[in-house]
Order: structure tokens, then sequence, then C-alpha cells
């Protein structure tokens, strides 16, 4: 696996935080291309059910083909084969196959805290082909470190600005709770303030969406 550039050259890339404002910035540049593809994992351990490797591995080859003019020898021979029952091994030789269609590929591995099947995800990360660039998302979690073995880790947290501003613009997107907001103001003036200062204070130590911190400029390697 090759490398995503945050400021400087990293092969595996951890970000404690989500990925929402990595996948908007990877599409928006590359949404014309059809040597480069975006390929995306969002693990929800809600749904844990539903996402052994099997599925995962599934799930990106989709993404893949998905609209694709080109598929890999591969897989055309399975097609005409007829082979209907697929077991980890051959969806992972098809994967391979296909990501090897493309100049590169950026794969965004999203809340990996949550994934029921880490150590075997993982092991598949590694078998990639070497144009796949890999960013994983998580909460802090040292044994997700080690088993990563990254070469840059990148905490983003938000400062009490970023949540007040993201609340008061919240707050005026919906309607029906900023009208609450204004009632209650009229008995009790510091009401708003309160109601952002408390949300504050219960959010310290805890991570918060990506788009509430500074922008961050991502270089694409």
């Amino acid at each position: 696996m090759q490398h995503i550039d945050i400021h400087n050259s990293a092969a595996h890339i951890l970000i404690y935080a989500n990925s929402s404002i990595v996948i908007d910035h990877l599409e928006c540049r590359y949404s014309r291309s059809t040597e480069i593809v975006c390929i995306y994992v969002y693990f929800d351990d809600r749904k844990s059910a539903n996402q052994n490797l099997k599925s995962v591995l599934a799930s990106l080859l989709m993404q893949l083909l998905r609209g694709q003019a080109v598929i890999s020898p591969e897989i055309r021979k399975r097609q005409e084969s007829g082979q209907m029952h697929l077991m980890v091994s051959d969806l992972l030789s098809m994967l391979r196959s296909q990501l090897s269609e493309f100049h590169k590929v950026y794969l965004i591995v999203d809340a990996l805290d949550e994934c029921v099947c880490q150590e075997a995800f993982l092991e598949t990360c590694r078998e990639l082909p070497g144009n796949v660039h890999t960013l994983f998302t998580s909460r802090r979690d040292t044994r997700l470190s080690e088993l990563i073995d990254p070469d840059h880790e990148v905490d983003i947290m938000a400062h009490d600005n970023d949540i007040r501003e993201y609340l008061l613009q919240s707050f005026k997107s919906h309607s029906k709770l900023q009208r609450m907001i204004d009632s209650e103001r009229e008995s009790d003036p510091s009401f708003l303030d309160y109601v952002i200062n408390t949300i504050i204070e219960k959010s310290q130590g805890m991570q918060v969406p990506l788009s509430l911190s500074s922008e961050i400029v991502l270089t694409v390697g």
C-alpha cells in the first residue's frame, strides 16, 4: 500500500475522527477520473452481524465494478464459468485483480474500532496491491495503532469556538428547534448560552465530527 499525504508523507495514516471531509475531498477531486477511484468501508457496531470479512470484500468489489467499463480478466473468467458460491479467498483474489486495473485506488476505512473482524481485515489490507492508498479513522485505540503500525497518526479535536459556531449554524438550519430556543429566550435571555455552554462542557474529551475542526489540506500522493 502507498500513502495519502496530509502535509507530509506517510505510508499508513490513522486519524482519530470521522472520515467525511476526507471522502468529500477525494470524490470532488477525482470524480471525473477513470484511472483513479475511491472506495469506502463504514464500520458500525450496530450492524456487526452484516459486516463480516466476506461482506466487506464483496462491498468493495461492487464499488469498483459499479459503472466501470474495464473488468479484470479474472472476473470475466469467473462470470463466464457461472461460479455462484464465492469464498473469502475468491473475493480477495477478484478484488486484487480489479484493483490492479486502476492507476490509483484510495481506500477509506471509517470507524475501524467498530470492526468485528479487525485482525482479519487488516491482514487483508496488507495483501492489496501497491496502487492502493489507505486511510483509517478510529477512536483512539492503542491496540489498533499497534496492529496498523502507521507512519503517522493525527488527532482531530474541535475547539470550544468551533463547537459553538457549529451549534449556532445547526440551530438555524432546524426551524422547529430554533423556535423552541427563541421561545425559551423570551423568559430567559441567557438560555441559548446555557445550552451551548452545557454541550461544550459535556463534549470535553469526546470525539467530534471532523467537519468541526479546522480545514485539513490533503495532498494526495
